[in-house]
């Protein structure tokens, strides 16, 4: 399809200390053995802090034994004040996740890689990536329609790893929600959350027929987000995985650098 560009995209933005208060969230309302539940090689815990950002509460329930990933009851003062509507929560205030990562390499690679290691990945697009995803939304759609009761939210959150699946659209636009393709055939879902670790957040909504750019970085005049050449969301997760007591690390947590004097140097990552 022709891409309209960015003029007339749906925005919706939250201040970078939300992520911040989402982890204070999460740690505060869930015992450790939630905690443990949650996964951090499929990005589990990613997924649990920005949905807590954008819905204002912490879930209330992980997967134990074969129920729904995430699953959220938000109060209706909370719904009062916050509009729910992107992402289709209503009646009592149910909201189930299922969260899928898509497969990729640079996750294996990075658990056995030493010094000197290299990994390779082919630039994509947005669009091609949704397709490869097909698979993990059916079978998170499946999952949802099987485990939840009529009347809860249904959404599925999606984690793309940068360095798996290095898509054109996230390393050189800020707002890209304007280039994915609807996701209008995929049915009895209210929402599809796709994290493109570690800086893009987009959102279909069913209700509403439209993708929109979740920003979760916003910030004041001055103010700098990057730490150790960390974006928010990793210097966030940082912070997660210390408060909860991981000491081994995330796949998430990388940095990349570029040769200073050599303009064909494709760069190294830092994990």
């Amino acid at each position: 399809m022709t891409d309209p560009g960015p003029i007339g995209s749906h925005v919706l933005a939250t201040g970078h200390r939300t992520l911040a208060w989402a982890v204070d969230e999460i740690v505060r309302q869930l015992s450790p053995s939630q905690l443990s539940k949650l996964k951090v090689g499929s990005g589990e815990h990613l997924a649990a802090i920005i949905t807590t950002a954008f819905l204002h509460v912490a879930p209330e329930e992980v997967d134990f034994s074969g129920g729904t990933d995430l699953l959220f009851r938000i109060p209706h003062g909370t719904r009062q004040k916050n509009s729910m509507e992107p992402y289709g929560v209503n009646g009592d205030g149910r909201a189930a996740f299922e969260v899928k990562s898509l497969p990729g390499g640079f996750r294996e690679f990075n658990a056995r890689a030493k010094p000197g290691d290299q990994h390779g990945a082919v630039i994509t697009s947005v669009n091609n990536v949704l397709q490869q995803a097909r698979p993990q939304i059916e079978h998170a759609r499946a999952q949802l329609l099987r485990k939840t009761e009529e009347g809860t939210s249904r959404n599925i959150f999606l984690v793309v790893h940068l360095l798996e699946h290095p898509t054109v659209e996230c390393l050189q636009e800020y707002i890209i929600a304007h280039h994915l393709d609807p996701l209008d055939d995929v049915q009895d879902l209210d929402s599809i959350w796709v994290l493109w670790v570690p800086g893009h957040l987009t959102l279909w909504s069913a209700r509403n027929n439209l993708w929109t750019n979740l920003i979760f970085d916003a910030t004041n005049p001055g103010e700098n987000l990057y730490v150790e050449m960390l974006t928010i969301l990793q210097d966030v997760e940082a912070e997660y995985l210390a408060r909860v007591g991981n000491t081994k690390g995330s796949p998430y947590v990388f940095g990349l650098t570029v040769g200073p004097n050599d303009s064909h140097d494709p760069g190294t990552a830092r994990s």
